[in-house]
């Protein structure tokens, strides 16, 4: 873009004038359609935080096009807050949503208040030692989602697995942990001969096209940990389905 070295014409003036209008028009319309932006305060113990700000980032992932979240702040508004802990929740944003949301974190603090009291429900039951690592997952992933998910402690050992927290939650957990071996245990291994030149381009750059194949089929594949010379046998890649 260059800016213009002469007097705009009329018609130019005209046009420019109108564009302003329609730009100012598009903004107003904009804004009548908005909510008044308030603010909220609730009480919640602070050991409630860390979840609240979980809890409520997932009530918020799947917001429409177009539409604002909540803010949360913990510890009440900055102007509130104190050098000591606080147990002030604050929320802000458009009135109908923070309205919805204190109603349903409330009801979502009322329920971790009585889960705090059935925390000692303890059961273990029976889990194949040689799905352990499925379960744990790399790093500890697939574990550490479950107990986020389900909001129980999980202890796994030697095919035993014990958990600890509220029963109803410990028991769904149990339901879903029972469901994953059975699938495992449903599930067939194919033994497939591939030359190991082949290894490479079937992985793909950090493993984008070995993933994608797992995605798309549901499936593990692993392949082996060290391939021989092109000279000697030919390795299997294991590919395991479910």
């Amino acid at each position: 873009y260059e800016l213009p070295r002469r007097q705009p014409s009329a018609a130019e003036v005209r046009d420019f004038g109108k564009a302003l209008s329609d730009a100012q028009a598009h903004i107003l319309g904009l804004i009548s359609g908005q909510q008044d932006v308030v603010s909220r305060d609730i009480d919640a113990p602070s050991k409630f935080h860390d979840k609240i700000q979980r809890y409520v980032d997932s009530q918020q992932q799947s917001l429409p096009a177009g539409k604002f979240p909540v803010q949360l702040m913990m510890g009440g508004r900055p102007q509130q807050r104190q050098a000591a802990p606080s147990n002030g929740v604050s929320m802000r944003g458009p009135s109908n949503a923070v309205d919805d949301l204190v109603e349903r974190v409330m009801a979502f603090i009322e329920q971790e208040k009585q889960d705090e009291v059935e925390r000692g429900f303890v059961t273990s039951f029976d889990f194949p030692q040689k799905y352990a690592n499925v379960l744990i997952g790399k790093r500890g992933e697939n574990i550490k989602k479950l107990r986020d998910e389900f909001d129980v402690d999980i202890q796994v050992n030697d095919g035993k697995i014990e958990l600890k927290g509220p029963q109803a939650k410990a028991n769904a957990c149990k339901a879903h942990i029972m469901a994953l071996a059975k699938k495992l245990e449903d599930e067939a291994t194919y033994t497939l001969k591939i030359k190991p030149q082949y290894h490479r381009e079937l992985i793909g750059a950090k493993g984008s096209q070995v993933n994608r194949l797992q995605e798309r089929y549901n499936v593990r594949i692993n392949f082996p940990r060290s391939a021989p010379t092109p000279d000697e046998d030919q390795p299997a890649s294991d590919a395991t389905a479910g």
